[in-house]
């Protein structure tokens, strides 16, 4: 199945000229082509149109594209579980190819990964230290944060807004609601960059080794940082850890579930934060009428954040397992194939 690209794709000039690629379907290697790294869109515009369930040539993995059927899997827990058994990366030639990551119900999967009933008991444990209401204690937090951040960058005039800002405010930020100290936050950037290239899916065999190293790590951190508040008693504890040792004590987690819930935690509140603010700080320096139209109207912020998000979110897509048989629209999936709910192209729509 060929499609034609129908808007121009990053990536690929030739004579100062971007050269507009056809998207072929029936290439295992064109989900990982550096003008659909570059600018996705039009693939993904092929994948809702020709074949919103598609499964990469040679592969046991599918990609689903329709927000339909997005929502569909959402909801079909038990025929789509969000347990992170398997991924995929690059095998070094451009193509995907499988990397085990855990058992189907191995505990190791907590939060996002687990399914009904674990991810319940999770969430509602941890929902109270994370309502609306919670987080807006913290707002005076954050902003003293964003000041101590951005100030050396106002008085420089300019700088690197990644390094100095973008990366640190939610690695401060996280390490706060977490309650690991403030002096740790270099620590824990250094330490989610380095394990970043495990899901990115593009990360060669030599990258995931490093990564898998990294993510060895960063266990080991929070392994530290959980063993110093447990030692704590209860009532000297902070933040997210004082929650979690209560979860320890009346047996909602194990020591190594908490493990796995701070490595989530981690991770996931300053990478994707990280790469939102980096994002919208792009979007914003390149679109001189939106910068304006929200120095106008700042009530308009919170709905550009949310187009950004739409259009280029922090996560393109998420795993799936399939634990056995199952179909989704008009395609047999076989059990134990991997599903990437590719969210980027749902958000087309």
């Amino acid at each position: 199945m060929a499609a034609d690209a129908t808007r121009p794709l990053g990536g690929r000039a030739a004579g100062g000229r971007l050269v507009v690629l056809p998207i072929d379907l029936d290439d295992p290697g064109v989900l990982l082509r550096d003008d659909v790294l570059d600018d996705p869109r039009a693939f993904h515009e092929a994948l809702r149109r020709e074949a919103p369930v598609w499964r990469i040539p040679g592969q046991d993995t599918f990609v689903v594209s329709s927000p339909t059927l997005v929502r569909e899997v959402v909801r079909r827990t038990d025929d789509f579980s969000s347990n992170l058994v398997s991924i995929v990366h690059d095998d070094g030639s451009g193509r995907p190819v499988p990397f085990g990551m855990a058992p189907f119900r191995d505990p190791i999967n907590v939060l996002s990964t687990a399914d009904p009933p674990d991810h319940t008991a999770h969430r509602a444990l941890l929902q109270p230290a994370l309502s609306p209401a919670a987080l807006a204690a913290l707002e005076p937090r954050v902003h003293a944060i964003v000041e101590e951040q951005f100030a050396p960058l106002l008085a420089r005039r300019g700088g690197d807004l990644v390094a100095d800002f973008s990366d640190v405010v939610p690695a401060r930020t996280i390490s706060t609601i977490i309650g690991i100290p403030d002096a740790e936050a270099p620590r824990v950037i250094d330490l989610v960059a380095g394990t970043g290239a495990l899901l990115d899916g593009v990360t060669d065999p030599d990258g995931m080794v490093t990564a898998m190293s990294r993510a060895g790590e960063l266990y080991t951190f929070v392994s530290d940082q959980l063993g110093r508040a447990l030692e704590r008693v209860p009532g000297e504890r902070s933040g997210l850890l004082a929650v979690l040792g209560e979860g320890i004590s009346n047996g909602t987690f194990t020591v190594n579930d908490v493990h796995s819930v701070l490595l989530t935690l981690v991770s996931a509140g300053s990478d994707t934060t990280a790469s939102l603010l980096a994002t919208a700080t792009e979007r914003l320096a390149r679109d001189q009428d939106l910068q304006s139209a929200l120095r106008r109207e700042p009530a308009r912020i919170s709905d550009a954040i949310d187009d950004i998000l739409r259009d280029a979110g922090p996560f393109q897509f998420h795993y799936r397992y399939v634990p056995h048989d199952t179909v989704l629209g008009d395609v047999a999936i076989p059990a134990h194939s991997r599903v990437m709910v590719m969210w980027a192209a749902a958000n087309l729509s």
